[in-house]
């Protein structure tokens, strides 16, 4: 897991990206594809009753000149593109996490419903993980298998069941003739006559495990009519910030006013119930906690189980047993990590448990349950954060001196 992080620099080429600031931590993706190879697949829309304009705190906020009407089209192509009109999680009744939030929401007394998921899913009478049918017309040229309910969507798929945007969006950009270059990192941008000059540096597979600064690599110079900075929330801000010098015209407000996604994460230990929070997607399911301005009282938000990989069971196994149990687990996890591929039979449901199966074995206190809580925030988007794991929710923060860029 430790080579699995972007730094350059220190040898690393992997896809989670670190950023550090002040008041803000954040994990982002650094891949052909950004934040959606690590995004839980929801495309939840902004709900009606909540797009209303809204002042924050002192000084306030006014909210995008924009309505839910103005967006709808916008929503419609989006949802279509990334696969998820008309497909909510298909397999409730495998999934005990899934049931037990239904049952919890009836409780309750809310309303409790199944989000569009941007995943391929296997069709009718067919299992999941099976081949998709003429899937290798992509990027990568790899046919995708359909969802195999492993937990693993916030880690990255391996199996292409996530309709990410390297499936979606890139593939169809690439079809219309652009190009795409992986392990490119932009470093300054500059405006010439006629345009825009880019100037970048690439990271060579070769030297990944090298430690070298990245100011090391030669840069490549990229001349163009028209740039479009695409480079996410802080990538776009970063590469501004540092080139302000060639373009004065910028907003002194560029880098501030920025705050977490909204989400916080709760656990349930000790559930009566076998939860086997990983298996299945990590997100499933959906309660819609009320606004003042619907009933509630309040600010409303959304109730959603979280999973996880399977191997994380095992982790909280071998975190929770003592003695000689703990050291028979932690050989068993270094036995089957290490084992080589052509020893190990082939994966399928007979010959190979999943890592359900064996979770499903684990005392019920060591299957953790997350919920994870999405407050409604003033903007007006989709819900498909990239899990920013913050220090703070709701305070704002700076990035007006990053300190863990290189």
């Amino acid at each position: 897991m430790a080579a699995n992080f972007w730094d350059p620099s220190e040898g690393l080429q992997g896809i989670f990206d670190i950023w550090s600031f002040r008041h803000l931590e954040s994990v982002v993706a650094s891949g052909v594809g950004g934040g959606s190879l690590i995004y839980a697949n929801v495309m939840l829309r902004k709900d009606e009753h909540w797009f209303v304009r809204d002042q924050g705190p002192a000084g306030g906020y006014e909210s995008w000149p924009v309505t839910r009407e103005d967006l709808e089209p916008w929503y419609d192509r989006a949802e279509k593109m990334m696969g998820a009109t008309g497909n909510p999680y298909p397999y409730t009744d495998r999934t005990a996490k899934t049931q037990a939030m239904r049952r919890a929401a009836s409780r309750l007394g809310m309303d409790w419903f199944r989000p569009p998921l941007a995943i391929a899913f296997a069709g009718d009478g067919k299992r999941p993980g099976e081949p998709i049918p003429d899937s290798a017309d992509n990027i990568h040229g790899v046919a995708r298998l359909s969802c195999r309910l492993c937990g693993e969507c916030d880690i990255g798929c391996n199996d292409g069941a996530k309709n990410s945007l390297d499936f979606t969006y890139l593939t169809a950009a690439v079809r219309a003739g652009a190009q795409l270059q992986d392990r490119s990192e932009v470093k300054e941008i500059l405006p010439i006559d006629g345009g825009y000059e880019v100037r970048y540096v690439r990271h060579h597979a070769d030297n990944e495990g090298i430690r070298r600064g990245t100011g090391v690599p030669p840069k490549t110079v990229l001349r163009c009519r028209t740039l479009v900075l695409g480079a996410g929330t802080f990538g776009s801000t970063f590469l501004l910030l540092r080139n302000r010098k060639a373009f004065p015209g910028l907003s002194p407000a560029l880098g501030t006013r920025f705050c977490g996604n909204g989400d916080l994460l709760g656990f349930v230990l000790d559930s009566p119930d076998k939860l086997n929070a990983s298996y299945g997607p990590v997100i499933t399911s959906t309660m819609r906690v009320p606004d003042e301005l619907d009933g509630g009282t309040g600010r409303g938000y959304y109730i959603q189980d979280g999973g996880y990989p399977g191997f994380v069971d095992w982790l909280v196994e071998a975190a929770t047993l003592t003695g000689p149990a703990k050291r028979a687990a932690r050989f068993a996890v270094r036995t089957d990590a290490s084992s080589p591929a052509d020893r190990r039979p082939a994966r399928s449901a007979t010959s190979w448990p999943h890592w359900s199966d064996r979770a499903s074995r684990l005392p019920a206190r060591c299957r953790c349950w997350a919920w994870a809580a999405m407050s409604r925030m003033a903007d007006c988007g989709w819900r498909t954060d990239i899990w920013s794991w913050t220090g703070v929710t709701r305070a704002p923060g700076s990035i007006s001196r990053p300190c863990r860029r290189r």
